[in-house]
């Protein structure tokens, strides 16, 4: 009987406490509804707790009254159940959503004929195994007009937000429709700097911009993730990954060191900065194992302190490069970027309250990054085009200067080479000057000896008979008749010895007239006796 009167009181307690709420009233006004403020909740720490224990009146008397218009459970691996009672005054069909792609596990209850359908989705479930195809969390409710029902939802993730919101499909698409945009602008412009970073890197071979590419890519990687479109576009290849968003996003930071590292060349010029950068690039790798493992809280504080570190050592880093124009712009996006990053975890922690917008800061965040970040690379490249503008234009003078004094030197040739030129025609003018001389003297001394040969003998003779006449008159005078004779006869015989070499002198001249006459190179008759 004791134990009778216990259990009534009992279950009158769970049914006062039960019934004392009062239920989410859905009329034909009504389109969406946010109510995160008419929800219990109750945390399950343990991860392990079955719908059949949850019903159970232990932990029915746990739940309490939500106090968030969306809950928020911060940065821990936890799971949470929400009870909540729904009337349906209305005759449409109402979508239960669960705003919160990012979450590993949301499973729905609903009372059926004294029984629960279980409707399980998330991050990681095939996307085409949803029973409605949305990159966010929506159930059918099953309402009957004017029915009243308690349903179960389970949440189960590391980041434990979940805004919910009941209303008609138009009403849901028509609140989605912002985001969408917001997130295609967030897709569109991570595309365009990946590609943009690409193409630099294979025309420039700079590593900083292989860099940038890798850490665009994963943390566009991230961004599909955690809003939810992951399991839709590609889901072989994402949903493997998708419990890993957190080792994504260590892996893109890990990158972004390496591409200030790069960047600003600050192994040389700051080894503070640069041992910064290489100790929070290890920090960020010792915390990839620390979350597969399961020490995601651990992991996560870990990425944080590392961002919060990463900044102080840019603001240094900025000190000391402050006169040039590229650090200015990577500081500004860093600054900006860091302010909006604390804005974001301290909404994951619960520290300030959820929205929309909030929830969004990473993706902005990130887009500031890629845009400053892309216009530091602009005015990189602008330098590095001046550089090389300034080095070939020195190249050019220099070329000039040396093809002056080529042709300077190629003019002094000339000149020399004509000066030489001249020089050996002058030689050469009175070398063939002098041969002809030569030619000349030895031709004169051999017509010399030609000629003075019968010369000398029309001389003899001429003088022998001179003598002759004058013993001619001689013996005349005397009468002497024979001598006269004698020595007329010789005269006479001198006289043909004269007439001989005389012809034999005029045929030599006649020779070397023939020789120095100019011919046609006509063939004509000649004497051979003569010629020989």
């Amino acid at each position: 009987m004791i134990r009778f009167l216990t259990a009534i009181i009992f279950f009158s307690t769970i049914s006062i406490q039960a019934f004392c709420r009062q239920p989410i009233v859905l009329t034909d006004a009504t389109s969406l509804i946010s109510i995160g403020r008419q929800i219990d909740l109750l945390e399950d720490k343990t991860e392990r707790l079955s719908l059949q224990q949850i019903l159970s009146p232990e932990y029915q008397l746990q739940f309490k009254q939500s106090t968030q218009e969306v809950p928020n459970f911060g940065t821990k691996q936890t799971s949470v159940w929400c009870r909540i009672r729904i009337k349906n005054l209305s005759h449409k069909d109402w979508i239960f959503n669960v705003d919160f792609p990012n979450l590993h596990s949301v499973i729905l209850f609903q009372p059926v004929n004294y029984n629960y359908t279980r409707e399980e989705t998330g991050r990681s479930f095939p996307f085409s195994k949803r029973e409605i195809k949305n990159r966010s969390f929506l159930f059918a409710l099953q309402l009957k007009p004017g029915e009243e029902k308690e349903i179960y939802l389970r949440i189960e993730n590391h980041i434990c937000i979940f805004p919910l919101y009941i209303g008609d499909m138009k009403a849901i698409s028509e609140k989605q429709h912002p985001e969408d945009t917001f997130y295609g602008i967030f897709y569109g412009i991570s595309f365009i700097i990946a590609f943009y970073a690409l193409a630099l890197f294979i025309a420039s071979r700079e590593t900083y911009y292989f860099y940038f590419f890798i850490q665009v890519i994963f943390f566009f990687l991230y961004g599909t993730i955690y809003c939810g479109d992951a399991s839709q576009w590609f889901p072989a290849f994402a949903l493997p990954l998708t419990d890993y968003g957190t080792v994504i996003i260590s892996i893109g930071t890990i990158f972004v060191w390496l591409f200030f590292n790069s960047v600003l060349n600050t192994k040389k010029r700051i080894p503070v900065a640069s041992s910064t950068f290489l100790i929070s690039s290890l920090l960020q790798i010792i915390s990839i194992p620390l979350y597969l493992v399961g020490l995601r809280s651990l992991a996560a504080t870990i990425n944080m302190v590392v961002a919060a570190a990463v900044f102080v050592a840019v603001v240094i880093l900025c000190f000391y490069l402050k006169h040039e124009k590229i650090i200015r712009l990577i500081f500004i996006g860093f600054a900006v970027g860091f302010a909006i990053f604390v804005l974001w975890i301290l909404m994951l922690q619960n520290i300030i309250s959820y929205s929309r917008a909030v929830n969004n800061l990473f993706m902005i965040q990130y887009m500031w990054w890629m845009i400053i970040f892309s216009l530091a690379l602009e005015l990189n490249i602008n330098n590095y085009i001046k550089e090389k503008y300034k080095a070939q234009k020195e190249l050019l003078i220099n070329l000039e200067e040396k093809e002056r004094l080529i042709l300077q030197q190629n003019e002094i040739l000339e000149q020399k080479v004509e000066e030489r030129t001249h020089a050996l025609k002058e030689t050469q003018s009175q070398l063939v000057q002098r041969e002809k001389m030569a030619s000349l003297g030895e031709l004169t001394a051999g017509i010399a000896h030609e000629i003075q040969n019968p010369l000398n003998f029309v001389n003899n003779f001429s003088e022998v008979n001179k003598e002759l006449i004058g013993e001619l008159k001689t013996e005349i005078k005397k009468g002497n008749v024979e001598e006269v004779n004698a020595i007329a006869d010789d005269i006479e015989s001198n006289e043909e010895k004269i007439n001989h070499h005389g012809k034999r002198a005029d045929a030599i001249v006649k020779g070397m007239l023939q020789h120095s006459k100019q011919t046609k190179g006509i063939k004509e008759p000649t004497d051979i006796n003569a010629l020989c």
